[in-house]
């Protein structure tokens, strides 16, 4: 646990990345003419959520 995100975490998100990426797949999501802000918005959200994640854990380990 280096950054604070345990292996249950890294597996649902991981499972999470994996199911958006099939549904916007399958859908053609991908290959429509939506804003790329849009297009990848949820996995932009990920992202924001594991550095959130991070910082608040280092914030932790300092303040100990």
């Amino acid at each position: 646990m280096k950054n604070g995100i345990s292996d249950t975490e890294r597996f649902i998100l991981l499972v999470l990345w994996a199911v958006i990426l099939f549904v916007e797949m399958a859908t053609g999501f991908f290959y429509s003419d939506v804003h790329p802000l849009i297009k990848f918005s949820p996995f932009k959200a990920l992202f924001i959520y594991l550095l959130i994640r991070e910082l608040w854990c280092k914030y932790k380990k300092r303040r100990r």
